[in-house]
């Protein structure tokens, strides 16, 4: 039976729409652009319908890293859920159906990150998470880790938790990655995918 991996990666600012035709749409509608508003979540559905799509096809930018990670690990043979930390939505399956939106946990203090985090409950969701695989990948900025609170220390004191994670935060963990920069991606990925790889399946070289 194929070990189960969960690969759990922050949101991006860049979307997969065109802007453009969102912003007609929300006009037209007499809406503003989605933030962190989830009260209105029904509201931008209809609105903007056409633009709706799965999280994980959503995000551009440096999310790439993230889908590359999910597929690497299923190349070798691993059973693979992408979900994401999103500043709109808290922690979710990459699967779920999602409204372009701009909202970012960047530029938030400590404590406001980690009031955010409660009121999503995303510390608790993701121990809950990931007791159901066989192995963690965290791909998170500092703000996004940030928001796992007290449930990140916990999730790098398991063995079979791996990141890519600020220098900050990996405190010289031999699971984690230290993170160069966005740009650093693809060759951070990489390492991370051959670490997991090794232990769990068959390791296939190349992203």
């Amino acid at each position: 039976m194929a070990k189960r991996a969960l690969v759990i990666a922050h949101c991006t600012k860049a979307k997969r729409v065109d802007w453009a035709k969102v912003r007609e749409a929300l006009a037209a509608a007499g809406l503003p652009i989605p933030g962190m508003d989830l009260d209105r979540e029904e509201e931008y559905k209809r609105a903007l319908a056409e633009f709706v799509k799965p999280a994980e096809e959503m995000y551009g930018g440096s999310f790439y890293a993230a889908r590359a990670l999910a597929e690497r690990l299923r190349g070798c043979g691993l059973e693979t859920s992408l979900y994401v930390i999103s500043a709109r939505y808290g922690l979710i399956p990459g699967r779920k159906p999602v409204v372009p939106y701009e909202a970012t946990l960047s530029g938030m203090g400590r404590d406001e990150i980690r009031a955010w985090a409660e009121a999503r409950g995303v510390p608790q969701a993701a121990l809950e998470l990931a007791e159901k695989y066989d192995v963690v990948a965290l791909l998170l900025t500092r703000p996004y880790a940030e928001a796992l609170g007290p449930a990140l220390a916990q999730l790098l004191g398991r063995d079979d938790v791996y990141a890519v994670l600020p220098a900050a935060l990996a405190k010289g963990r031999a699971n984690v990655v230290v993170s160069k920069g966005l740009f650093a991606r693809r060759r951070q990925v990489e390492e991370l995918a051959e670490m997991i790889c090794s232990r769990y399946g068959k390791y296939i070289a190349g992203l």
